[in-house]
């Protein structure tokens, strides 16, 4: 293992794809044990379920059925091992109380003994765990769980660094704030709407909005009451737009909306415009009480208002003011729609 272990750093090193890293490992485990077969399960931090990682030699339909499986005090080897973060060692997963919910899974392919890992990263992170399983009831030995130990280390590197990649990428092109696609993300999603909706011959609508008198929300209830008023609406919009649309926080208090496949229906999508200005009039929650906010919405459609993403968001920007002028709390749209008030 320790003469393969610069090898395994190295792929790590020149960031090759974290499944076939851990594929790696496994492989490299299972050429120096006898009659083992190897698996990583990756936790999903937001649900708190083991997913598969690298399981090469396992049988497909047993790594199926465990896939998902949750952190707890009785979920076999790898979920007990992630609840309690500490090895467990199973010796006949047949007979184990902790293999209960499993053995239907586990009796088919004749997998009689599991002994998993943890994979604590960076911080005291639950990454996911390391597992080796046999077809003999036995315990590991010394070597075997010296060679664990080597391999849950790996894995917590490479898996760690998939990590930091991931939060770098993510905090380069979200807003901090509220969590939405920022700036730099934008463009490159407009442009994608774009290009999809020329090739399938559809509208896309991009809405340009501005909270109202911000400016005096943070004069009379301070920074933290406008960044409370900035992640309310922010979820507001989320809550009322479609998966296969895009929030956006352009800066400060402007956000933009596109609406990739608004089926040809303009009216459709002044309609749902509507719907979000009503839930950000909803009374928002900030330290001294409550407060209650408007907004300002201008739309522009491709291909009626413009073919580039540049012409587009200023004409939804140009409606977008033309709005605040007939007195706020408004939704205009481009001179090829009926307007909304």
């Amino acid at each position: 293992m320790r003469k393969s272990h610069a090898a395994l750093l190295e792929m790590i090193v020149k960031g090759k794809p974290l499944k076939d890293i851990l594929a790696a490992v496994v492989r490299e485990v299972e050429s120096l044990l006898d009659h083992v077969c190897g698996s990583v399960l990756l936790l999903d931090e937001k649900t708190a379920l083991l997913h598969n990682g690298a399981a090469p030699s396992l049988p497909k339909e047993y790594v199926s059925k465990v896939d998902g499986v949750p952190v707890g005090p009785t979920n076999g080897s790898c979920g007990t091992a992630a609840f309690r973060r500490e090895p467990v060692y199973v010796s006949d997963t047949l007979e184990n109380p902790l293999w209960a919910n499993y053995v239907e899974a586990v009796k088919p392919h004749g997998l009689r003994s599991c002994w998993s890992t943890p994979v604590i990263g960076n911080n005291n992170v639950l990454l996911g765990t390391f597992a080796l399983y046999s077809k003999a009831v036995r315990m590991p030995t010394e070597t075997e769980k010296e060679i664990i130990d080597m391999a849950t280390n790996i894995a917590g590197i490479a898996i760690d660094r998939r990590r930091a990649e991931e939060r770098v990428h993510y905090m380069a092109h979200h807003d901090p704030l509220t969590g939405l696609s920022n700036r730099n993300l934008f463009w490159g999603q407009f442009r994608r709407a774009l290009h999809e909706a020329k090739r399938e011959g559809r509208l896309v609508a991009i809405t340009y909005l501005d909270v109202d008198k911000f400016k005096q929300i943070n004069d009379l209830h301070g920074h933290a009451a406008g960044d409370d008023v900035l992640r309310a609406i922010a979820e507001r919009i989320t809550k009322n737009v479609r998966a296969s649309d895009i929030a956006v926080r352009l800066g400060g208090d402007e956000f933009a909306i596109i609406f990739s496949n608004p089926k040809r229906d303009e009216a459709g999508v002044m309609t749902r415009l509507e719907a979000i200005r009503q839930a950000v009039q909803e009374p928002i929650a900030i330290s001294t009480g409550a407060i209650t906010v408007t907004c300002s919405m201008g739309t522009s459609f491709y291909p009626t208002d413009g073919t580039t993403p540049e012409n587009l968001l200023a004409r939804a920007d140009t409606a977008m003011y033309e709005a605040k002028r007939a007195g706020r709390d408004a939704v205009k749209a481009g001179p090829g729609v009926g307007n909304a008030a």
